[in-house]
């Protein structure tokens, strides 16, 4: 009879958990509604935010308008409170972040790193259409982690190989396994395309390395500096070489630097990490870096 009892109680928890992580929070001419029954209609105006290639995104600033409660010394209040131990009841191991609030949500900031405008799907997706972010095969070469449904997706900050930060909608923003959420568990990852970089003649972002040869003791190249957005107005060059060689040398000479290295007999070669800071008056853009491995 316990058995029975203590398999119907889990039944009935299971049923209470899927029926909690579906709750509507969304109600009809921007307004939400708590599971506390508590409804906000925010005030808003729109707005424009850029990716990191300079297109806009069209977004919603919030100005007023939020639940009650609110951020004390010995913790939250209000719906605010309410809100948060609805979520810790249904998933383990949440660290709090920030609490909840209508003013952002996990577009706004885990692409826009805004927390107070709201970004809809599918507007978010010009930060991969547009190129500044590209999809990678791991979380550990991620920087962004979607979970992805026939509804749109979720985005969150990549924080190590297992958690991440991320705004539950209307709710709070919680440091999380990925895997602990009431999300997808299809997972896609992103990285960050390079606005400035280093490759050879004609090479693309993640082309950034390649082996020479020292066919009867030399060796040489051109690399060059490339941008996607601002234009430099100078380019300082730096290199570093690790390994066995007569002497290397590098004549840089606005985006391009031309590399010779000579090879003793015997000389078993090395890598020469060429680096490239490229700057619009006195402001960094950004530097791109480039290894280039010389055999003999």
């Amino acid at each position: 009879m316990k058995s029975i009892k203590y398999i119907l109680s889990t039944i009935m928890l299971l049923v209470s958990i899927i029926s909690n992580a579906q709750w509507n929070w969304y109600l009809p001419n921007w307004g939400f509604q708590a599971p506390n029954g508590e409804k906000v209609y925010p005030v808003t105006t729109p707005a424009t935010v850029y990716t990191p290639k300079n297109n806009s995104v069209a977004v919603t600033k919030w100005l007023s308008g939020d639940w009650t409660g609110t951020t004390t010394p010995t913790g939250l209040t209000g719906t605010k409170k309410y809100i948060n131990d609805y979520w810790n009841n249904q998933y383990m191991g949440l660290i709090h972040e920030s609490e909840a609030t209508v003013s952002y949500n996990c577009y706004a900031y885990s692409w826009a790193g805004s927390t107070t405008v709201w970004m809809n799907w599918p507007q978010e997706q010009l930060y991969i259409t547009d190129g500044s972010y590209h999809q990678v095969s791991a979380m550990s070469a991620a920087t962004k982690v979607a979970w992805v449904s026939v509804a749109g997706e979720h985005i969150g900050n990549v924080l190590s190989s297992t958690r991440v930060s991320s705004k539950w909608g209307p709710s709070p923003r919680y440091n999380h396994d990925v895997y602990s959420s009431p999300y997808s568990s299809t997972l896609r990852y992103y990285a960050m395309t390079p606005l400035q970089w280093v490759s050879h003649a004609g090479g693309a972002y993640n082309e950034v390395n390649k082996t020479i040869y020292a066919s009867g003791g030399y060796a040489g190249t051109s690399l060059f500096a490339y941008y996607t957005v601002t234009a430099p107005t100078s380019y300082v060059w730096s290199a570093t070489w690790s390994g066995q060689c007569d002497r290397w040398y590098s004549w840089p000479s606005g985006n391009k630097t031309d590399i010779s290295v000579y090879l003793n007999p015997g000389d078993s070669g090395g890598l020469l990490r060429v680096e490239c800071a490229m700057y619009n008056g006195g402001t960094l853009l950004g530097t791109g870096t480039y290894y280039l491995t010389v055999a003999p």
